[in-house]
């Protein structure tokens, strides 16, 4: 029964060994999508900021 746990075991350890790569990658690109997104919605605001800044300063806008 014991060499059954250790077979059952070692089975389940290959399977998770072979799903790393594919769980790393999920993650690398959920990372990327993600930094992606922060970073345009950084840039709208600086684009906000500033357009906002210039109008001011804009009599004639």
């Amino acid at each position: 029964m014991n060499l059954l746990a250790l077979a059952a075991a070692a089975e389940a350890e290959s399977a998770t060994a072979a799903l790393e790569p594919f769980i790393a990658a999920g993650i690398t690109a959920a990372v990327f999508i993600i930094s992606a997104i922060v970073l345009r919605s950084f840039r709208d605001v600086a684009h906000r900021s500033a357009g906002a800044a210039t109008t001011a300063a804009d009599p004639h806008h």
